[in-house]
């Protein structure tokens, strides 16, 4: 995996986004949910960008809600933990762009 000049590991190494700080996943200890909103929250900052690599932060949000709930069970893991703030349609968006790969646009 790639490193920055810091020594920390580059999620995305071929992103080149307006926000550098994208390209950096933060030190999380093992919590799911926290890594989800992070992911959530670089996901909302590249579809926000039209970038075309919306793919990346989504499979991760994905994979949290997979951790945290099961394989199968996502969209009710969403909707029990997230649901209060974000609607069925963030997820349904999650998880289209989750699938996106490539993402030709």
């Amino acid at each position: 995996m790639a490193r920055s000049e810091w020594g920390i590991e580059l999620l995305f190494p071929s992103c080149t986004c307006l926000d550098q700080n994208i390209r950096y996943m933060p030190n999380i200890a093992d919590d799911p949910k926290e890594t989800f909103l992070w992911y959530y929250e670089e996901y909302k900052k590249l579809k926000a960008a039209n970038h075309r690599e919306t793919f990346r932060p989504a499979k991760g949000c994905v994979e949290q809600l997979q951790k945290i709930g099961g394989v199968g069970n996502e969209e009710n893991t969403f909707q029990e933990l997230f649901g209060e703030f974000m609607t069925a349609e963030e997820y349904r968006n999650i998880l289209r762009d989750s699938k996106s790969y490539p993402n030709a646009s």
